[in-house]
């Protein structure tokens, strides 16, 4: 997947409304690849798929 499929899927909201931490992860996430910080955007993803399996499952 590139960049832009990325943020075109991220920007989508996926299938159901995310909650407020699904959303506070993904501005952060939004913000890293923004400022080409790409260490920071992995860690984000990492954050992401931990709250998904936490709090989602």
């Amino acid at each position: 997947m590139t960049e832009g499929m990325v943020r075109q899927w991220a920007a989508s909201g996926a299938r159901r409304h995310p909650c407020a931490e699904c959303r506070d992860i993904k501005r952060t996430w939004v913000r890293a690849l923004d400022a080409g910080d790409r260490p920071q955007a992995e860690a984000v993803i990492v954050a992401m798929g931990r709250h998904q399996r936490v709090a989602h499952a």
